[in-house]
């Protein structure tokens, strides 16, 4: 690490402007700013961007960070920003400071850009801090885990999903739609179809806000860097003490998935070598009082990641049952209700309880629907990032998550070392987002080659190294994520490691192995599904009952059957039964109606009513409520029941789909239809789909709108879903 030798640059001296602001107005502190920027304009016009000023990092490195502020935070926390620079530095990644009056998102992305592409120190993340732009996004549904809200007839705001994705990943092609009328720092875009199908993003990126409507917006911003430079200043731990809770009706309320999850956890950070490990798990169906636990919990001193699995909204979290919560948000809804209870009971945990906390863990992971909603200046994500105690960095969602999501599964590379930014880097949904210092990490439990930093996956590594780590490494993670770096990176060199991997001890390894089979939907992937079900992992098993239902074949109905009666997870037999509906032919009714037989000797009544729903969804709703708007329907009446195949994707509907697709008069319908058609990725006979889009492809004067849709539907059918553990 060396030292750079330090000039007098005009960011420079604005920060000595930072001490005139308690003699001097606002108003003339923004002249100044104006003024070191013209002079700025005039030295460097090569660091020039859109009217920032730009304040190099103080020591050289291979990769570089980037701060981005608005000048009124700048001016008002710069002295305080410059020791959490520091920091950074000090773990060796040379960090700029960038500052300017950011108006609108292009000129963020332009400056953003551009540090990626140099040569030299090229950027690997950044954070946005204070009042930086916006990006509310329309069109990109899929790239999310469970938002599925209809668009027509919605407000933009209801309908577009806040992301930062818009920043870190830089292939995304977007087009301009209007600024917010109410909020000047939101503006709104649609994602254009010839955007890449996938999330894969090339930088990390986090938030840290102002919280604008507070007197004490600038105290409160300061108090948060003191709190960085105090928990990073401080000797490294290693990561080996978690606390865990899951909420009210989480995953089916179900222990097998729970214990499942904790076992899971220790041994992807590694936590079986450590005698002094720990994890404190919290799930409100044993405690009597879980949230009061949960408070007394983490203001323990030795802490060092917090993992809420909950329903909830940007203000709340759901703990335990009471009927007065009637504000649930997970993947059947796709937006919270405002119909909650005002007192602070035991059954949910609010903004202002969070404020009056004192929080000891490091890293808070909130696997809550719209937690993270940075749209609004109240939610969860910032209560804990300014909490009291020691709380670095939160990931939150920005709309609601799918329950299903693998929240552990690469969470490893925080074990080894690697920075939260480089593992939230693998977290590829619009929704999911970090607020405070995405460079923050804990101590390796291990000492590795430097060139081998995980996750593997983001790096450029032999696949020579790669085989030797998978073969030899005794660390469940590091075989995990070799493997996974061997599929993205080394294409011809997994195949051989999938079969050992399927049959490796550790979970993990297994569950990589199983989410590469159903990224690839090859021939093998259909013929191991059946001995997915057995497997001793329950998330394994959970996965592989709801691809049956996305593939849609009858050869699974009696491996489903089977599952739901006999699986001790709640939430295997969910999927399963879901997965029966989905394929809803004959013989899948023959086997919800066997199902309903068996378990209604041992059944409290939960899997009893849902199969019965499932079997009035196809035997009377889809025939008699669904299709008919279908076939007879007005365009408006049309339109609304193809979305309803988007999230619940019926094999009995894809017929008319198509149908509608290839015949229909009205050229909004046949969009619609070709974009709802796209969602089917797993179904076992999509070949003959895409022949389908291929001829219509070929066809002179088809209508632009119908192209589009059909190349990406198309498109997205060949390479499947962004994840596929979420389709």
């Amino acid at each position: 690490m060396k030292k750079k030798n330090v000039k007098l640059t005009p960011a420079r001296l604005l920060l000595v402007g930072i001490g005139l602001k308690k003699r001097f107005p606002e108003k003339l502190m923004s002249v100044v700013f104006i003024l070191f920027s013209l002079v700025h304009s005039l030295q460097a016009n090569e660091a020039l961007i859109t009217g920032a000023i730009i304040e190099p990092p103080s020591i050289n490195g291979n990769n570089s960070f980037a701060m981005l502020i608005d000048s009124t935070t700048f001016v008002n926390v710069g002295n305080v920003l410059l020791r959490y620079r520091q920091t950074i530095e000090n773990d060796g990644l040379p960090t700029y400071i960038i500052v300017g009056n950011w108006n609108h998102p292009e000129q963020v992305r332009e400056i953003i850009v551009k540090l990626y592409q140099q040569k030299k120190q090229r950027l690997e993340g950044f954070v946005l801090i204070g009042e930086i732009p916006l990006v509310m996004l329309q069109d990109a549904q899929y790239l999310t885990s469970a938002f599925r809200m209809n668009q027509f007839g919605r407000s933009l705001s209801e309908s577009s999903v806040p992301t930062d994705r818009f920043y870190d990943d830089l292939d995304l092609k977007c087009e301009y739609i209007t600024q917010d009328s109410t909020n000047a720092l939101i503006h709104y875009y649609r994602l254009l179809s010839e955007s890449p199908v996938r999330l894969q993003r090339e930088l990390y990126s986090a938030r840290i806000p102002v919280l604008q409507s507070s007197k004490n917006k600038y105290k409160i911003l300061k108090q948060y860097f003191r709190k960085v430079v105090r928990v990073k200043s401080a000797p490294r731990e290693s990561l080996d003490r978690i606390i865990t809770l899951n909420g009210y009706n989480y995953i089916s309320d179900s222990y097998a998935a729970i214990i499942d999850e904790l076992f899971t956890l220790r041994e992807v950070l590694g936590l079986t070598r450590m005698v002094n490990s720990r994890i404190h798990q919290i799930f409100h169906r044993i405690s009597a009082n879980p949230k009061q636990q949960l408070f007394h919990t983490l203001k323990l001193s030795d802490g060092d990641l917090f993992i809420l699995h909950s329903h909830g909204n940007e203000e709340t979290q759901i703990i335990k049952e009471n009927v007065s919560n009637t504000f649930i948000a997970d993947e059947n809804v796709s937006s919270p209700s405002r119909e909650t209870s005002t007192d602070e009971s035991d059954a949910t945990i609010s903004i202002e309880e969070i404020n009056r906390q004192i929080i000891e863990t490091e890293f808070v992971i909130l696997d809550v629907c719209y937690n993270g909603a940075f749209q609004y200046e109240r939610n969860m994500a910032a209560a804990y990032l300014f909490s009291r105690g020691q709380v670095v960095t939160v990931m939150a969602n920005s709309v609601n998550v799918r329950q299903d999501i693998a929240t552990i599964e690469n969470l490893g590379a925080l074990a080894f070392g690697a920075r939260v930014g480089h593992w939230h880097q693998l977290e590829n949904y619009l929704e999911s987002h970090l607020f405070g210092d995405p460079t923050f990490r804990f101590a390796s439990i291990v000492d590795h080659d430097s060139k081998l930093n995980l996750p593997f996956e983001r790096n450029d590594i032999s696949a020579g190294d790669l085989e030797d780590i998978f073969k030899k490494s005794d660390l469940p993670y590091l075989r995990a994520s070799a493997l996974a770096a061997l599929h993205k990176n080394h294409a011809n060199r997994y195949e051989k490691y999938l079969e050992p991997a399927l049959a490796d001890p550790a979970n993990i390894v297994r569950l990589k192995a199983w989410l590469i089979l159903a990224t690839e939907r090859s021939e093998t992937f259909l013929q191991h599904l059946p001995e997915g079900l057995n497997d001793s992992y329950e998330l394994i098993r959970r996965y592989c009952a709801m691809w049956m239902g996305e593939i849609g074949s009858n050869n699974f109905v009696q491996h489903l059957a089977r599952t739901a009666i006999e699986d001790p997870s709640e939430r295997v037999v969910f999927n399963a039964l879901i997965s029966l509906k989905l394929i809803g032919t004959k013989e899948a009714r023959t086997a919800l109606k066997w199902v309903l037989s068996e378990i209604s000797n041992f059944d409290d009544g939960k899997f009893i009513q849902q199969v019965r729903a499932n079997l009035f969804t196809i035997s009377q709703w889809l025939p008699n409520e669904v299709i008919p708007p279908l076939t007879s329907g007005s365009v408006a009446e049309k339109i609304k029941h193809i979305r309803l195949f988007r999230a619940n994707r019926h094999l009995v509907a894809l017929p008319y789909l198509l149908f509608l697709y290839e015949n229909d008069e009205s050229p909004e319908v046949r969009t619609v239809a070709a974009e709802t058609i796209g969602w089917y990725g797993f179904y076992e006979k999509r070949n003959v789909i895409l022949e389908i889009f291929s001829r219509i492809l070929e066809q002179e004067g088809l209508d632009e709108n119908i192209r589009a849709a059909t190349d990406l539907a198309r498109r997205r059918l060949i390479e499947g879903a962004n994840k596929p553990n979420t389709p």
